[in-house]
């Protein structure tokens, strides 16, 4: 059953590539980031390219069930690709969009995140410094 969950920003989050982080849980209190770092370097090295010069963000979200990081990132002009790993509490991180993917709670990121892209970098003057500065932030619990 749904009922709204914290979301908020993280700029301290970030590493060199200015990747935006957010995080959504489903408990009280925040979201700790550390179980999420290692799996989000090895999401982007698997994917390859230059992170600092591509609009993305990540959320960690902790959910119900386990953790999901979802990364996502702007390409091909205004596509955008989505990566969602999932770890349970015995298992490790697996990234199959047969049996995970990004939920309910994430979408409010993702139309954030486009109408930020609309405005910052799919436009006349496309400006990737304020692309990163925009942020979504809803704290609810």
């Amino acid at each position: 059953m749904y009922r709204p969950r914290s979301i908020e920003s993280h700029p301290e989050w970030e590493q060199a590539d200015r990747i935006k982080c957010y995080s959504i849980t489903a408990h009280d209190g925040p979201v700790m980031p550390a179980p999420f770092r290692e799996r989000l370097e090895a999401v982007k090295a698997a994917r390859g390219g230059d992170w600092a010069q591509r609009p993305a963000f990540a959320i960690f979200h902790h959910g119900a069930t386990g953790l999901y990081l979802v990364l996502a990132w702007w390409d091909n002009g205004n596509e955008l690709f989505i990566s969602v790993s999932f770890k349970g509490e015995a298992g490790d991180w697996v990234e199959d969009p047969s049996r995970h993917s990004f939920c309910l709670y994430d979408l409010e990121v993702i139309w954030a995140e486009r109408n930020f892209y609309i405005e910052t970098l799919d436009c006349t003057c496309p400006d990737l410094t304020a692309y990163r500065g925009r942020r979504f932030s809803q704290t609810s619990f």
